[in-house]
């Protein structure tokens, strides 16, 4: 009976271990949010190929190794449905701005709701920042980045409401205007800063953030040709339009991914609609703006997506779920990760994830997507916010599995006594023999209704 209870609470004590690490298998899509917290990126919500808007909430753990093909995601819990919005991460917190609910034609979403990592992996908490005269129109299809030293989202473009055909042709479409909405974190104010200068806005562009202070606009469906570019400088709100060289033929570019590496220098553009006949990926030298097409070794993807989020943390780039949309149709990608390694600027596709050894003080694994910009080699003053919990998240896991052992270990010692004290409560003591049991062979008492009669029988 106690092997019995034994079993089943050592049951108990471990099966939340075996349900949080069981992998969880989210349906492909596209349009959705994603935000690099310390070593994990978190994904959110979108929608598939046809009407299902998704509302899941899941992490990978960038500490652990995976392959392409069987990625191992963590479901948290599921929040409200959204698409099309934007999400950066900053103080432990992800800020998600915008977007549409359920494709209701004028729906108002031009709230910024951000989550609280200390709770991100077992409860969420949505906190909603009230409208205010200054807070953006409702918009999707817009940017969102932030500049980690000064607390604060830039907010840019968009489009109010559409009518679109599978093509990207705009029908009765209105665009936002070409203000710049800034987010003041620490005051939770917005402000709009106009410009004589200002461009019109795009939709389904990218917006990178570089550590000077700019802001770097690229492709979209209302100006998809990569050599203009649409430059905002966040210390004087200035625009500046740039005309870029290319080295090598790249399509217009419409819903694709722009990740910052690491030498600050470099942009690399991935994926988009309608791109054939490239390999789907370019670099822009910010020093010169020259574009050059790359082809990286390795097997590449077999279908160049859209509509995915890029995430760097290290030498790798995953490129997560997406669409691939060429004239009328459209299907979400599989498989629902992709990597390119970039170490010493020689691209190649990859199939497995290795996390990276343990990084010095002034190395820093970044992230860099059209809505989140993680400046790398920062010193530590600078340094983003989130990379401070990963030791903190490390230490909680070991804290975890010592207390785990220690109550284990306390359950075997209490149904050790228990199973002894057991024993000793079967056995017949003989007045006069030694111990109070007689060590004569030949006569055994048998105790009537044990469940094994020799195994509980005695000497008498």
């Amino acid at each position: 009976m106690y092997t019995s209870w034994f079993l089943i609470l050592t049951y108990i004590i471990l099966i939340p271990v075996c349900v949080e690490s069981a992998p969880y298998n989210p349906a492909g899509r596209t349009e959705f949010m994603s935000a690099l917290v310390s070593d994990k990126v978190y994904y959110y919500a979108g929608y598939d190929d046809g009407i299902t808007r998704f509302n899941d909430f899941f992490y990978i753990d960038l500490t652990q190794p995976f392959s392409s093909f069987s990625p191992q995601f963590q479901f948290i819990k599921s929040l409200d449905t959204r698409t099309s919005a934007t999400a950066v991460s900053h103080a432990n917190k992800i800020y998600v701005f915008g977007g549409d609910f359920f494709n209701v034609p004028d729906t108002k979403t031009p709230l910024v709701e951000f989550f609280q990592i200390q709770s991100l992996s077992t409860d969420p908490v949505i906190s909603y920042i009230p409208d205010t005269p200054s807070t953006p129109s409702a918009r999707k299809w817009h940017t969102s980045v932030i500049n980690h030293v000064n607390e604060k989202i830039y907010v840019w473009g968009g489009v109010k409401e559409i009518g679109l055909v599978m093509n990207y042709t705009f029908l009765n479409s209105t665009l936002n205007d070409g203000n710049m909405y800034i987010f003041d974190i620490a005051l939770s104010i917005w402000t709009s800063n106009p410009s004589q200068q200002q461009p019109n806005g795009r939709c389904l562009h990218t917006a990178t953030f570089l550590p000077d202070g700019r802001i770097i606009m690229i492709g979209g469906a209302t100006n998809s040709d990569v050599g203009k570019l649409d430059v905002y400088d966040t210390k004087t709100n200035e625009w500046s339009n740039i005309i870029a060289t290319k080295n090598g033929t790249i399509p217009p570019i419409i819903h694709h991914s722009a990740t910052l590496l690491h030498d600050n220098q470099s942009i690399i553009i991935y994926g988009g609609s309608n791109q054939i006949g490239y390999s789907g990926l370019a670099v822009l030298n910010i020093s010169n703006y020259m574009w050059t097409v790359i082809s990286p070794t390795g097997n590449a993807p077999p279908i160049i997506s859209s509509g995915h989020e890029a995430t760097l943390y290290s030498d790798i780039i995953i490129f997560a779920f997406g669409e691939s949309i060429f004239n009328t149709t459209r299907r979400v990608i599989t498989p629902v990760i992709r990597l390119l390694n970039i170490s010493n600027s020689q691209y190649r596709w990859v199939d497995s994830y290795t996390p990276p050894p343990i990084l010095n003080q002034n190395q820093n694994p970044s992230k860099q997507n059209p809505t989140t910009q993680n400046p790398s080699n920062q010193n530590p003053s600078t340094q983003n916010p989130n990379t401070q919990t990963s030791n903190n998240s490390n230490k909680f896991i070991i804290i975890g599995s010592v207390i785990a052992g220690l109550v284990i270990l306390v359950i075997l010692v209490i149904w050790y006594i228990l199973y002894k004290k057991n024993q000793n409560a079967n056995i017949v003591k003989i007045p006069g023999s030694s111990n109070g049991i007689m060590n004569n062979k030949n006569n055994v008492l048998r105790i009537p209704g044990s469940s094994n009669e020799e195994m509980k029988s005695y000497m008498i």
